[in-house]
């Protein structure tokens, strides 16, 4: 072990050099005004046929013609272009229209038809285009986008399933984050003409929430070619559907009744609110088929035999939990079957089946198999077949959550940094060379489904691997089909896959290329942002350390562009406990909350802190654990410069962060501001307040499980609802222990934040009342991260005048700077 991470430390500190030394090269340092005129490339797909690549590329950021989608915003720059794998060279897929966005959906299975889709304005269109010639055929339908399982599907090559929304509405991807100004204007308006009530009504009973409102109804539509007469099939609340493979039948996920819920049982914070069941509708007559209506399905599961008899669903009955259900195939004309898999857990010790939190499972050889713990908390992944289940994977050490491949006879799969082909009966062959360090070449879109994520993995005999800078393409049978030599200054992210080509972007600090690898070479296919070569935009110098738990940690320190330590006008401590921001991002997420990229365009250094998250405390000490590895990360960073002891400190956050921040002004007086944006503040408050967004869409958002289970199971890692642990809850609240804070507090908030806004106002009113300085920062329309171009620029802006008004205020109070920090009496020791 201490090999492995001294290789990890050294090559750290080599990417770190040969940053710097490019660094030396650029002209000018980046500014924020640069980032927000980023442009990014989104999703890609590689055609079935092999012939095309088609992707999305989004304008500059600051050129959007929106910025109400809040965290989506830029998605209204979107444009689509194809490329001819055998010649890279690249063209917009369609002529398409000024002032509106375009996006991928799914390809026919023969590759000459794609679904698109179409943002003008407020109109969402589902579309049709012939890679032949490049037409494409407006269907008028306003398809859905869900989030976890599929709205559009090819059933085959020339008929395809889409579900649409009968009212015309966005879909939920683009309301998420939105402003949702004409629904609060319509509300506003019926109050104010006064003809019609404007008001929401909610009712629970047993844990279960109903409302007045109804829930959105939506279609099945069915479209053949030429696709200009929609037949419509299902109407309901439908979050999914799945064609069969024979063509003859489609099953369907719809919402039902509301899933009651108590106090007793754990909290989740993305809990399956509603009921959802199966349905199946013939494709020849139309005829809807539900076989066991008393059975609730678990939303991310929806696999299909290959002889298209059945379909593999986790079920419960109503009534039970989720624990309590089983692994079914249920089919439209045969018997169900449930698979007995006794001392085995889909979720383990840690967590239940929520919307995050799915179950993992396929079919493999006829039989079904599930990615489970068993007895001793290991997950494998287990063949489930009508008897006794079979451990596939018990060789490996480490067992991937993602099938590569499925074949007949074949699971393909990546573990223990080697590519493995595993068969029915648990006899695995390495396909990788022994000794030899290979990973996956391919990364999950995040535009993807989540069920297509954890439940899509790909009938194919094939498998991309990554050794080193090589890529290898590797069959079932072990042979190599080509490999290609693929460097990447900067970070790879591969965008698609298929058996003959690769699609991959090189992130350069923010240059960004796409590249395509055949196995007649690699072509460079497009780029963005060539300017940022001549720019400087800081990269983290590795600090390493260990935890509060005497554990290896690591963080990393961001120096202004130009500037030498003893040149930074302070420095600020970038928290967020359990995840490390490492400076990567693209021109979607560079300028999203607090970055310490755009933090160092002030003169100061920053320090992104490798913190352990809540969940490693005993219950109750998160926050003096916090707090004594904060002051470990700042030793250690002042121990590799030394110049930096002198300079004032403030600590910083954003969301949970942002939560840290303030809790660690709770347990010391040594540093010299805090800034907290976006952050809860008093998790009593923030257990039952849920976000604006659920008012806004109510039928579809409100939730009041996400903030209780935020907090319960979440990050906040409490255990249990405020009525329970009442002295916990107050001595974890930094609004309630206000009275210990010293230094100067920036609180940044907006309307409409899920985190909700009266959480950092009920800190202001603390902190005013117990005659505290502090500023409280509103911006309206916003979100839980800045999307106005004018609002981010104006947030650092606030920031920066802060950190310097407060840094004043500590040189006048010690003749010669605030000391170097000390360790805190009220540290624990590690």
């Amino acid at each position: 072990m201490r090999t492995i991470r001294l290789r990890l430390r050294a090559a750290a500190l080599c990417v770190w050099l040969l940053a710097v030394s490019a660094s030396e090269a650029r002209t000018r340092p980046a500014t924020l005004d640069d980032v927000l005129s980023m442009q990014t490339f989104g999703t890609a797909s590689l055609s079935p046929d092999r012939r095309w690549l088609v992707y999305e590329r989004q304008g500059a950021y600051d050129a959007s013609p929106r910025f109400d989608f809040g965290a989506r915003s830029g998605w209204a720059t979107t444009s689509l272009h194809r490329v001819r794998v055998n010649d890279g060279v690249s063209e917009p897929l369609f002529r398409q229209a000024a002032g509106a966005a375009y996006f991928l959906g799914p390809w026919a299975p023969d590759g000459r038809r794609l679904v698109v889709y179409r943002l003008q304005g407020d109109r969402f269109e589902a579309g049709i285009v012939s890679m032949a010639d490049g037409s494409v055929r407006w269907t008028g339908l306003v398809p859905d986008w869900p989030i976890t399982g599929l709205g559009a599907a090819w059933i085959d090559n020339d008929r395809v399933a889409l579900t649409t929304r009968n009212d015309g509405s966005l879909p939920l991807r683009f309301r998420f984050d939105a402003t949702g100004e004409d629904v609060l204007s319509a509300r506003w308006a019926a109050t104010r003409i006064g003809r019609t009530p404007s008001r929401l009504a909610l009712d629970a009973s047993d844990g279960a929430m109903t409302m007045d409102d109804p829930a959105p109804v939506k279609a099945l539509v069915v479209l053949a070619a030429p696709f200009d007469r929609p037949r419509r099939l299902f109407e309901g609340a439908v979050r999914d559907i799945e064609p069969s493979p024979d063509g003859r039948w489609i099953a369907i996920l719809s919402s039902a009744e509301p899933a009651p819920q108590t106090w007793a049982e754990r909290a989740v914070q993305s809990a399956v609110l509603r009921r959802t069941r199966l349905s199946f509708v013939a494709l020849d007559t139309g005829a809807v088929t539900t076989r066991q209506p008393e059975a609730d399905v678990a939303p991310h599961l929806l696999r299909w035999s290959d002889d298209s008899r059945r379909v593999l669903v986790w079920r419960r009955l109503t009534g039970d939990g989720w624990r309590d259900g089983a692994l079914s195939a249920i089919g439209p004309e045969v018997g169900s079957l449930v698979y007995e898999t006794p001392g085995l857990d889909p979720w383990g010790a840690a967590a239940q089946m929520d919307e995050l939190h799915p179950v993992r499972a396929d079919w493999f050889a006829g039989a079904p198999i599930l990615y489970a713990a068993g007895v001793d908390g290991r997950f494998d992944w287990w063949q489930a077949a009508l008897g006794r289940p079979l451990n596939l994977t018990r060789h490996l050490d480490r067992v991937p959550a993602a099938i590569t491949g499925l074949t007949r006879d074949r699971l393909l799969l990546f573990g223990d940094r080697a590519l493995w082909a595993v068969d029915r009966h648990g006899g695995r062959r390495r396909l990788t060379p022994a000794g030899v360090a290979a990973d996956s070449a391919e990364q999950a879109s995040s535009m993807m489904t989540l069920r297509s994520r954890v439940n899509g993995a790909p009938r194919r005999d094939w498998a991309p691997a990554m050794i080193g800078e090589t890529l290898d393409l590797l069959e079932a049978d072990g042979r190599s089909d080509w490999t290609a030599s693929i460097p990447c200054d900067g970070q790879r992210r591969t965008l698609a896959a298929g058996p003959r080509s690769l699609a991959f972007l090189c992130l350069d600090r923010g240059v960004e290329t796409l590249r395509l690898a055949t196995p007649s070479g690699v072509r460079v296919v497009d780029r963005v942002n060539p300017s940022f070569a001549d720019l400087d935009l800081p990269t983290g110098r590795p600090i390493d350390h260990h935890d509060r738990f005497g554990r290896p940690a690591h963080s990393l320190l961001f120096l202004p562009a130009g500037r030498e330590p003893q040149d930074v006008r302070g420095v600020v401590v970038l928290v967020y406990p359990g995840a490390l921001d490492d400076g990567q991002g693209d021109g979607l997420t560079l300028h999203m909350g607090l970055r310490p990229q755009l933090l160092t365009m002030g003169g100061y250094a920053v320090l992104s802190a490798g913190l352990p998250g809540a969940e490693v405390s005993a219950t109750g000490a998160f926050i003096d654990d916090l707090t004594a590895g904060v002051d470990l990360a700042v030793e250690a960073m002042l121990a590799a410069e030394p110049t930096l002891a002198r300079k004032p400190i403030a600590v910083a956050g954003h969301s949970f962060g942002g939560y840290a921040a303030l809790a660690t002004a709770t347990r010391t007086p040594r540093y010299s501001a805090y800034v907290a944006w976006a952050a809860p503040t008093d998790p009593a408050g923030r257990w039952g307040e849920p976000g604006p967004g659920g008012w806004l869409y109510p039928q579809e958002r409100l939730s009041f499980n996400e903030p209780a289970g935020g907090v319960e199971s979440g990050q906040g890692h409490l255990g249990a609802p405020p009525w329970a642990a009442p002295d916990l809850y107050r001595s974890v609240s930094p609004a309630l222990t206000a009275e210990t804070i010293t230094a100067p507090v920036l609180l940044i908030t907006a309307d409409r934040d899920y985190v909700p806004m009266t959480q950092s106002q009920r800190m202001f009113a603390a902190l005013r009342r117990l005659g505290k300085p502090a500023r409280l920062v509103t911006y309206w329309g916003e979100g839980h991260d800045n999307a106005s171009p004018a609002n981010i620029r104006d947030v650092y802006a606030e920031i920066f005048a802060f950190l310097q008004s407060s840094f004043d205020r500590t040189s006048i109070r010690g003749a010669d700077g605030p000391p170097r920090p000390a360790p805190s009496p009220r540290r624990l020791r590690p």
